[in-house]
């Protein structure tokens, strides 16, 4: 089969979804098919795995269903009854998103506790978990780092007052909100431990992209507690409460123990093939 991983979101955040789509492109590639990626565009010679669409208003996904092409929709959102992240005015879910996900050939969903949302509308939806792919090892470790932390993502007040805290107790880091791949990346070489932080309250489920991508890299992750049904938090080999996040993380520091916990966390991921996760996931919804 012919695939177009494809991405409808603004450009700005094209660069931030890398990781998912390579390991998705690489991983059909294993299973011999032929993929290819682009920005907002949509092939009918293809089937189109299609992120981001949640951005787009409802005559463009209007168009995108008559337009006859086939495609699977990859939601990376949170579900709720009657919106996305729980923000009623992110999207309009009921009268375009949600049917626009119908329409497709399947959709693909990255937050487990979303299928049981699923259910609630009556929309059939299949579970893709991300696992390592040796083509996506791509961070040359410092053998001497020079940051004792890194984080990257959208950096809420929440994520911040833990950052500025960690600061004041002298630690060196650096939490990047958005920066190019290869200046992310090399950061990830140059930090001990690599923070996993929720970025509000609200938002309980385990960000399995960022995961994913550390625990291939053979990282010494540290994660807040969060709803991880599948597993992920496995990887992160130490998981600490909110109340105790930075007194665990001065304790990995002080005791030498990161380069342990990233070996200890890559072993374990290798032994969930990514190749084997996509094809789960196309047997479950698309006939051969």
């Amino acid at each position: 089969m012919r695939f177009n991983i494809t991405y409808l979101g603004p450009e700005h955040l094209f660069s931030l979804r890398r990781d998912y789509k390579l390991s998705i492109q690489y991983a059909l590639q294993d299973l011999g098919h032929e993929v290819h990626l682009s920005y907002r565009s949509i092939e009918k010679d293809c089937i189109n795995i299609i992120s981001g669409a949640y951005f787009q208003d409802k005559k463009t996904l209007e168009a995108i269903r008559q337009s006859g092409s086939k495609y699977i929709n990859i939601n990376t959102e949170v579900v709720t009854p009657n919106s996305l992240n729980f923000n009623p005015d992110k999207t309009d879910f009921l009268g375009s998103y949600l049917p626009f996900m119908q329409s497709g050939e399947a959709i693909w969903e990255v937050i487990a506790p979303n299928i049981d949302e699923y259910k609630k509308l009556n929309t059939d939806a299949s579970y893709i978990h991300f696992g390592y792919h040796p083509r996506l090892e791509e961070i040359h470790h410092n053998p001497n780092k020079d940051l004792d932390f890194y984080l990257f993502g959208m950096l809420s007040d929440r994520r911040k007052n833990i950052i500025n805290e960690l600061h004041r107790r002298g630690y060196r880091g650096i939490a990047d909100h958005s920066c190019p791949h290869f200046l992310r990346n090399d950061r990830i070489a140059r930090a001990k431990v690599q923070l996993n932080i929720r970025q509000e309250d609200i938002y309980s489920h385990v960000p399995c992209f960022r995961i994913f991508y550390l625990a291939n890299n053979k990282c010494a992750i540290l994660s807040e507690q969060e709803v991880d049904p599948t597993g992920y938090l496995d990887c992160a080999k130490t998981v600490s409460s909110t109340e105790n996040y930075v007194d665990v993380f001065e304790q990995l520091i002080q005791e030498n123990r990161y380069k342990q916990l990233a070996e200890e966390s890559f072993e374990l991921f290798k032994q969930t093939p990514m190749t084997e996760c996509v094809e789960k996931v196309l047997d479950e919804t698309l006939v051969k």
